[in-house]
C-alpha cells in the first residue's frame, strides 16, 4: 500500500511539473512557409505500397486515368493531412498560450491545442471536420501533433479518400533557418495494408513575404462538370 501511494505521489509530481506540459522557450517559426516543391503535386503513387493489393490495383488505375477528385479544384478545403502535403499555398504559425494556430493563404485555419490537459473532444461528440481534432505537445524543439475526428472524404494523397477512421500523427520541426519539416504517420484509411501506416516527410521553404489572400471563388473555378484540370494555376 505504501509503495502504491509513493508511486502515485511521484506520478502526480511529474504531471504537475511545468516541464511536463509546456515548452519554456518556443522555437522561432516566424515568417511564412510553403511546400518545397511549389505548385507541383507529390506523386500519388507513393501511397501504393501501403495499400492492400486490391486497393493498390484500383488506385493505380485511377491515377493512370486521372479520374479522381482534387479538393481545391472545386473550392473544397485541402483538409488534414493533404493541406500539409499537397497544397502549394503558403501558411504561417501563430503561437499563443495553450495553442498553435496555422493560418493558410486560402483562409483555412487549423488549431492545435497544446495546453495542460488538452484532450480529444471528438471522442465524446463523434464530431468530424476538415481539419479534425488536434492536440499537441513539445518534445524539445519538435511539435508533436495527434489528429483524429477527420471527415471521411479527407484525402491521404491527391485522389485517395473514403477514410472513415483516419488518424494522423505529425512531428514538425525546424531543420535550419530556411527549412521546416513535417513527418506524418497516417493510419486508418480504407484499403490500408494492415500494420503498415503511411509515413511521409514534407519539407517547407521559409519566406519573409506575408501570407496574402488567395481564396477559391466558385465562379472562377477552372473545372466544369466531371472534367478535372490538373494544370497548376499561373
Amino acid at each position: 500500500m505504501t509503495r502504491s501511494i509513493t508511486f502515485c505521489l511521484f506520478l502526480g509530481t511529474i504531471l504537475a511539473s511545468p516541464a511536463a506540459h509546456a515548452q519554456t522557450a518556443l522555437p522561432d517559426w516566424s515568417g511564412s512557409w510553403s511546400r518545397a516543391e511549389g505548385v507541383q503535386h507529390p506523386d500519388p503513387k507513393a501511397l501504393l505500397p501501403y495499400l492492400t493489393p486490391a486497393s493498390a490495383k484500383f488506385f493505380a488505375g485511377e491515377i493512370a486515368n486521372a479520374s479522381f477528385r482534387v479538393p481545391w479544384s472545386s473550392c473544397d478545403p485541402g483538409a488534414v493531412p493533404a493541406m500539409m502535403t499537397e497544397e502549394p499555398l503558403p501558411f504561417e504559425f501563430l503561437f499563443s498560450p495553450g495553442r498553435v494556430t496555422m493560418i493558410m493563404a486560402d483562409d483555412q485555419v487549423r488549431r492545435i491545442y497544446t495546453g495542460p490537459g488538452a484532450q480529444h473532444y471528438s471522442q465524446k461528440t463523434g464530431e468530424t471536420s476538415y481539419f479534425g481534432d488536434s492536440i499537441g505537445h513539445w518534445e524539445g524543439d519538435t511539435l508533436v501533433v495527434d489528429t483524429i475526428g477527420l471527415n471521411p472524404d479527407n484525402q491521404v494523397v491527391i485522389g485517395y479518400d473514403n477514410n472513415d477512421n483516419l488518424h494522423v500523427v505529425e512531428h514538425i520541426r525546424k531543420i535550419n533557418a530556411d527549412t521546416l519539416a513535417d513527418t506524418l504517420t497516417i493510419a486508418g484509411f480504407e484499403g490500408e495494408n494492415p500494420g503498415k501506416p503511411f509515413v511521409r516527410t514534407q519539407t517547407y521553404r521559409h519566406s519573409t513575404d506575408p501570407v496574402r489572400e488567395d481564396l477559391c471563388v466558385s465562379s472562377k473555378n477552372r473545372d466544369t462538370g466531371t472534367s478535372i484540370n490538373l494544370t497548376p494555376p499561373p
